[in-house]
């Protein structure tokens, strides 16, 4: 009797083929965040007030772009944050300014009753805490001319600046997320990193998705977003899947997308490449 419980124990706990391979799948994206550690994709060695916060020299200097240009940036979040997501901002340089003007959020301000939007004349790609930026995203010309001050009219403005939750949010990530769905120029889609880009604001559930389509999110806990002529993301408890069938790539939590961007990402990606090539070179021969 015994071994026959045992038995019908046994099977009635065995996984179907299909819970297994969920339980595979769902071991390998809960094994990423060890495995960024374990790469050395972040930096847990540094404190935050000696940690690097130099420039990068990824951006052209606004000599070299007399245009203006508005970029949205991301790197690793500060210390054991890095395994999980990203923190992004956005720089803005008008038409022949000498300077770039960053705008993001940090949660450490409201923590010591400031506001948690900073707007600060700086380094659009400086080193975050350690951690090398990356360009997501830039416009320039006459639409970065529009967007300038409305981005800064929405950051001076932002009505969670007193407010500040690393999961869901609000964090940095809506913050720029928000600046995003209420600049019309910007069609910017932020990584699957960002986590606290699907949490909306106001109580709101359903939004404008980054890139275009729907956002239906429910406190930035549970939600889902679709362009039917681009891709669809799904929201769990702050981590995004998804598929973006258009240029043949998907998207994981802690690890971000695996293929290629979408297609004006890259064109402006190269764009920038060429500008800081030209760049080098002019600072290689006044060296």
């Amino acid at each position: 009797m015994v071994v026959g419980g045992w038995r019908r124990l046994r099977h009635w706990l065995k996984p179907s083929p299909a819970a297994r391979r969920v339980l595979i799948v769902a071991g390998i994206v809960l094994a990423q965040p060890a495995w960024i550690w374990a790469s050395g994709q972040v930096r847990t060695d540094v404190h935050w007030r000696t940690a690097p916060r130099h420039s990068m020299d990824i951006a052209p200097l606004p000599a070299e772009a007399p245009q203006a240009l508005v970029q949205v940036w991301q790197a690793r979040a500060y210390n054991w944050r890095g395994t999980l997501g990203v923190h992004t901002w956005i720089a803005l340089k008008p038409r022949n300014a000498d300077h770039y003007t960053t705008l993001q959020v940090i949660g450490w301000r409201v923590w010591s009753g400031r506001k948690a939007t900073r707007i600060a004349d700086e380094a659009p790609d400086r080193s975050w805490f350690g951690h090398t930026p990356e360009l997501i995203d830039q416009i320039c010309g006459p639409d970065a001319e529009q967007a300038i001050p409305h981005l800064l009219q929405l950051a001076q403005n932002y009505p969670e600046a007193h407010r500040y939750h690393i999961w869901p949010g609000p964090n940095s990530n809506t913050f720029i997320a928000y600046l995003i769905r209420h600049t019309p120029q910007l069609r910017t889609e932020l990584p699957a990193t960002a986590i606290g880009k699907d949490y909306l604001l106001g109580g709101s559930w359903r939004g404008e998705g980054l890139g275009g389509g729907e956002l239906y999110s429910l406190a930035g806990l549970l939600g889902a977003s679709v362009d039917w002529s681009r891709g669809a993301q799904l929201n769990l408890l702050g981590a995004t899947f998804g598929v973006d069938w258009r240029n043949g790539a998907i998207d994981l939590p802690f690890h971000g997308r695996i293929g290629a961007r979408a297609p004006h990402c890259q064109a402006r990606r190269a764009t920038q490449a060429a500008q800081v090539g030209m760049g080098n070179q002019m600072r290689s021969g006044q060296s």
